[in-house]
């Protein structure tokens, strides 16, 4: 299938340049409007016209919620149950032009996301304890929301000292390696380099979170149109590749 960039400015643009001229739309709400045009779009504009029904609802919210929050690190359980009232309710809201789904997702995120920030610099107050022998799940497919705040805070202490170890490791390896280049190398000691991995532990989160915080409510918006988008096809996208391989790489990338 030829692939789509779905731009909101091009949209417009391709009307002037289409047969969509002799539609009209009229909603001055921009982010109905918005979702009007993508419904237009994938019935009229393209060549294998999709359908909206129960079954692409429940493809968009997947897409999305793994979006949101595909590690698990934010919403509770009781947040996803909420939101499954909507999963087969998202084609009849798209017909009607209706955002609630993507209000109540948006503003939960953003209070989970707060809610996360002071957890974690909580947890770096102190010092962490880098050889338990607790374990962490990265099976996030398969992975369960956190029941409460309780084991919410459990979880991010879990991914806190992982981190933590993984520089510790790293830093500890590189030592390794200067002492053996030069005999007369002062190692720094496990409580030092302990200490700088949990300052750069530190550091990827205050950059993290940064990273969420410079996020407009329309670049989230832009987000929950592109789920919409691939829904319909994996290689039509609203955002364009460019923007979304940044937020991944840089998503991936701060911790």
């Amino acid at each position: 299938m030829k692939s789509i960039s779905i731009f909101l400015t091009l949209l417009f643009i391709s009307f002037a340049s289409c047969s969509f001229v002799s539609k009209k739309f009229e909603n001055p709400d921009k982010d109905k409007l918005l979702l009007e045009i993508i419904q237009y779009v994938i019935y009229n504009g393209h060549y294998n016209p999709g359908h909206i029904d129960d079954e692409f609802s429940k493809k968009v919210y997947k897409n999305y919620i793994e979006i949101l929050d595909g590690q698990k690190r934010y919403f509770l359980q009781s947040d996803i149950k909420e939101f499954e009232k909507y999963e087969t309710r998202l084609d009849d809201d798209l017909k009607k032009g209706d955002i609630t789904f993507f209000n109540i997702t948006h503003n939960r995120l953003t209070q989970r996301m707060n809610e996360a920030k002071v957890l974690s610099e909580e947890i770096l107050k102190k010092r962490v304890n880098l050889f338990s022998k607790e374990t962490i799940n990265v099976d996030y497919e398969n992975l369960p929301y956190a029941k409460n705040k309780a084991e919410l805070r459990e979880r991010w202490n879990k991914i806190i000292v992982f981190s933590t170890l993984s520089t510790y490791l790293v830093k500890e390896k590189e030592e390794t390696d200067k002492k053996e280049k030069n005999a007369q190398y002062k190692l720094k000691t496990a409580t030092e380099l302990q200490q700088e991995a949990q300052e750069s532990s530190q550091k990827n989160l205050v950059e993290l979170f940064g990273f969420y915080q410079d996020l407009t409510r329309e670049d989230w918006f832009g987000f929950f149109v592109n789920a919409i988008t691939e829904s319909f096809d994996p290689h039509t996208n609203y955002l364009a590749p460019e923007a979304k391989d940044r937020f991944d790489r840089d998503i991936s990338g701060k911790f």
